[in-house]
């Protein structure tokens, strides 16, 4: 399942613990702008964001510690991608979260997020992407 070599997992272990600072405000920024640049995507989610931040820093941070052993995670994944159908997620919505994503994470870390991080980041959203439509599919 994973594609990331084991250079680029230590580099996403490496750029996470730089976002642990402030989880929360990377949280809030990817939201803002995802509903930013796609605003009918926010009916999706609860008026209070507090609890869905907190998932997403929880999950994010799940994967990045198995990022060399994502196989792992799959039956995790895979129900979480059951989940997101659940609440309507489509296909579309993976492609639009991982530009907001990586959008997010480049004006979080800065010149820490150079072309390999961005390369290793990518690959790990599309591992993780790709084992939670899979789970979308069983739906």
């Amino acid at each position: 399942m994973s594609s990331l070599t084991p250079e680029q997992a230590s580099q996403l272990k490496l750029t996470f613990v730089a976002l642990l600072g402030d989880t929360d405000g990377f949280a809030r920024t990817l939201y803002a702008k995802l509903f930013d640049q796609y605003p009918a995507l926010r009916s999706m989610f609860a008026n209070d964001m507090t609890q869905q931040r907190e998932k997403l820093i929880a999950t994010l941070a799940q994967v990045v510690r198995a990022c060399d052993n994502l196989e792992a995670l799959e039956p995790q994944l895979r129900e979480l991608g059951q989940r997101h159908a659940e609440f309507g997620t489509l296909p579309a919505h993976y492609d639009a979260l991982r530009a907001v994503f990586i959008d997010t994470l480049r004006e979080t870390l800065g010149e820490r997020f150079d072309v390999s991080a961005e390369a290793a980041w990518a690959s790990l959203y599309d591992d993780v992407s790709k084992a939670m439509l899979g789970g979308m599919r069983q739906e």
